[in-house]
C-alpha cells in the first residue's frame, strides 16, 4: 500500500520551512475542520480528511519525524546519481472557504428566491383582480335597480318600460318567472330583469 504523502496533503514542497508547514497545516485545518460542516454524511467525510491532514502535520511538524520520513520516502539511488527535486506548484486557496454562513442565513439563501417569486406572482394576481374591476359593483345591481341592457348593463334611474333587477345570482340559475336572465361581463353572476311598470 502506497504511502501518503505528507507533503502534498499539507500543500507544501519537500523543501518547506517549518513555518510553512506551520501556516500551510492551520490553512488546512480551518478549511476541512468537521466542526463547520452542519450533514452528518459529510461530517464523517471531513472527520477523514482532518485526520490525514493531522498525521501529516504530526509527522512534518517534529524535526526527528520528519527526517525519518524524508529518509524513508527517497528511493535508493545508485552513488553518484543526480538528486531531483520534485516540481512543485501550488494552488491558490478558494476566496470563500474562509467565510462562514449560520443556517439560518444559508436556509435563506436557498429557499428566499422561492418565496419573492410567489410572493410576486401572488402580488401581480391581486393587482390585476383589482384592476379589471370585477364587473358591475353587487351593490349597485341589487334588486330594485334599473338599468339599461346594452353591451353591458348600466344603473339608470326607473322610468316606465325600462328593466328592473328582480333577482340575482349565479349564472345559469333559474329566474323568477315572467323575468330574463341577463349575465354579467364576469360570466359567472346573472341579474334577472323584468320590464319596469
Amino acid at each position: 500500500m502506497a504511502r501518503p504523502d505528507h507533503y502534498a496533503t499539507l500543500g507544501v514542497p519537500g523543501t518547506a520551512s517549518a513555518e510553512q508547514i506551520r501556516a500551510a497545516y492551520r490553512m488546512r485545518a480551518r478549511q476541512l475542520h468537521p466542526d463547520r460542516v452542519v450533514d452528518p454524511a459529510e461530517r464523517n467525510r471531513a472527520e477523514v480528511r482532518m485526520s490525514v491532514v493531522n498525521e501529516a502535520w504530526r509527522v512534518l511538524g517534529d524535526q526527528d519525524l520528519r527526517a525519518a520520513y524524508d529518509r524513508d520516502r527517497r528511493p535508493d539511488l545508485p552513488p553518484g546519481s543526480p538528486r531531483t527535486v520534485p516540481s512543485y506548484q501550488p494552488t491558490a486557496p478558494d476566496p470563500f472557504d474562509d467565510v462562514e454562513v449560520p443556517a439560518a442565513v444559508g436556509c435563506a439563501l436557498r429557499f428566499g428566491p422561492v418565496l419573492l417569486a410567489v410572493g410576486v406572482l401572488v402580488g401581480l394576481l391581486i393587482v390585476t383582480a383589482l384592476a379589471s374591476g370585477g364587473g358591475d359593483s353587487p351593490t349597485r345591481l341589487a334588486p330594485g335597480r334599473c338599468v339599461e341592457v346594452g353591451e353591458g348593463l348600466r344603473v339608470v334611474p326607473c322610468a316606465l318600460g325600462v328593466p328592473e333587477i328582480v333577482s340575482r345570482g349565479v349564472a345559469g340559475t333559474s329566474c323568477p318567472q315572467g323575468s330574463v336572465a341577463v349575465v354579467l361581463g364576469t360570466r359567472t353572476d346573472q341579474v334577472c330583469v323584468t320590464p319596469h311598470g
